[in-house]
């Protein structure tokens, strides 16, 4: 915007706004200025005394319009009894906020129906880039979309008592918290208010020491997570390197596709290291929008731009003192911020915006992507000296499809945690389910195992999961492996005619009934593409309706598309 089109927005505001230049001259006033601070005195007459009325606040704001100018924001102090009660209120609230917000507990405050009106700086941590776009939230939303769960306010408004619970967040860390409620005097809720205590590292801690009889500590935290179950040969090589580089201060690369567990090897890493016990702090440089990333990361001074908090604000690089500093998805760090992050990686420098001298901090960086950096270098988009300042150590998370000693292990692991987070009972998953589970090829990786395992603990009726209760994209993708399996099998026989045989000659290596039951499977899920419902698919067949139904449940087949 230019200079005029920004002073027509700031004339329209409520708040009294002043530009004075270098020497201290009167450059401009808004009309509210106009109104309040100079009602009745000529601005030329002002400029011989430079005398400011009183019964005001000035808070400068230097380098905020432009760096020639300085804007001064004019606050009314308060006159009359009821306006110093209510400006005593006010201090006494931003007093309160100061403290809360100095907590090493998370505090969050709602409204009587569960809305989100307030919560402190520790929540930064606990929730990363959600940020900012918790308040105005229903507690009941969140707690569905298991950004934390269960919702200690939501038991609160439900029982209207303290309410302690065990929670679970999105980031997989562990909080007890505990919630209560403030009556208005009919009765109703008025707010809740709850903190929570961090005990992710004491749930580490306590099952180390527990298992330190029978395990290497290295060991022991390899498998706390069940995204680093590591049976196959490709994920024990990726886990032993992990070890090994945590005894150092080497700048880490974790690379690998969407929802390999990237962030549970970073952590890994942390944990494993010195550092342990210390910070781990993690941003995702493609969740938070371009124009914030930078006071997210570099923190800011106090009054260094409008809307900043007066106090300003540390980034996410300070919260990482004396730990480590996790930069997930790093191949979204715009250009123009990359030369500061060189800074950070090769003076342990930083500036916040708005600051006048450098800070120091002692941070281990860790990075991930999912993009090719090499690739981003060579077009330009990605700094050369800042791609190998961090690629010092890769480590390569192998796919979920090109590890399936893993799969059967991380679903009993996630079968046992969600069985037990729901309160049901012990699953069986039947022979079928399990072949179909296994030979699927995981294009979400763990992540999509993790949330299928859920589904299937919520949705099923009985202990018992059979083919059946897979969803379509795994029977679908578990029919195409059977077909394929089946004309590689039996494909290449011959008929007394020199035709192809259409499977139903008995072989030694399969008995006749086994046949039978493929050469049926391939007319079922061939007639599927010419019928849209059971009914018609039975005319087509020349059956029953009922042994279509019993068909399509035995060979897990569906018409739904």
């Amino acid at each position: 915007m230019s200079r005029e089109e920004v002073l027509k927005v700031l004339n329209v505001l409520d708040t009294p706004l002043l530009l004075l230049d270098a020497s201290g001259h009167l450059h401009w006033v808004n009309q509210a200025a106009k109104m309040t601070v100079f009602e009745g005195i000529h601005l030329d007459s002002w400029n011989e005394d430079r005398n400011l009325p009183d019964g005001f606040s000035y808070v400068l704001h230097k380098d905020a319009f432009e760096s020639d100018l300085t804007m001064i924001e004019c606050l009314r102090l308060p006159e009359g009894p009821d306006e110093r009660t209510i400006w005593e209120l006010r201090q006494e609230n931003t007093e309160l906020a100061e403290l809360i917000n100095s907590s090493l507990d998370e505090w969050y405050i709602t409204d009587g129906e569960g809305i989100t009106l307030q919560v402190n700086d520790k929540v930064e941590q606990l929730y990363g880039s959600l940020v900012g776009g918790l308040v105005g939230k229903s507690v009941f939303e969140l707690e569905q979309k298991r950004i934390f769960y269960p919702s200690v306010t939501a038991m609160v408004l439900r029982h209207r008592t303290q309410q302690t619970v065990l929670q679970s967040t999105v980031d997989g860390r562990r909080l007890v918290s505990t919630g209560n409620a403030i009556f208005n005097e009919n009765g109703t809720v008025k707010r809740v208010i709850s903190y929570a205590k961090d005990v992710t590292e004491l749930e580490l801690l306590t099952a180390n020491h527990r298992s330190a009889a029978v395990v290497e500590r290295s060991d022991t935290r390899a498998n706390v997570a069940a995204q680093l179950v590591s049976n196959s040969p490709s994920m024990q090589s990726c886990m032993r390197l992990a070890s090994r580089v945590a005894r150092t201060e080497a700048a880490v690369m974790i690379s690998g596709e969407t929802g390999v567990g990237k962030n549970r090897v970073a952590k890994y890493v942390h944990e494993s290291s010195h550092r342990a016990g210390r910070p781990f702090v993690e941003i995702n440089c493609a969740s938070i929008p371009e124009s914030l990333i930078e006071s997210e990361l570099f923190g800011y001074e106090r009054g260094s731009f409008t809307g900043a908090r007066r106090e300003g604000k540390a980034g996410k690089v300070e919260l990482a003192e004396g730990g480590t500093l996790f930069l997930n998805e790093i191949g979204e760090l715009p250009l123009h911020l990359q030369g500061k992050l060189l800074d950070l990686v090769q003076e342990r420098r930083i500036e916040r915006i708005g600051a006048t001298s450098p800070t120091y901090v002692d941070t281990r960086i860790l990075t991930a992507t999912n993009r090719n950096l090499r690739d981003m270098v060579e077009v330009g988009t990605f700094r050369e000296d800042l791609y190998y300042r961090l690629h010092v150590v890769e480590i390569e998370i192998p796919p979920l499809r090109d590890r399936p000693e893993d799969i059967t292990p991380l679903i009993d692991v996630y079968l046992e945690r969600f069985t037990r987070q729901y309160g049901g009972v012990s699953f069986e998953i039947t022979e079928d389910a399990m072949s179909a589970l296994t030979t699927y090829q995981w294009p979400g990786n763990i992540r999509e195992l993790e949330n299928m395992v859920e589904y299937l603990v919520i949705t099923s009726e009985d202990k018992r999961i059979d083919l059946s209760r897979l969803p379509q994209v795994v029977r679908s993708a578990h029919s195409r492996e059977l077909v394929a399996q089946s004309r590689g099998q039996f494909g290449g026989m011959k008929s007394a005619t020199g035709g192809r045989s259409s499977g139903l000659l008995e072989t030694p290596e399969k008995p006749w009934k086994a046949h039978m039951e493929r050469t049926e499977y391939e007319i079922y899920s061939a007639a599927l593409e010419r019928a849209r419902n059971t009914r018609e698919l039975a005319e087509h067949l020349g059956v029953s309706q009922s042994t279509v139904v019993r068909k399509l449940k035995q060979f897990g087949l569906s018409l739904s598309r």
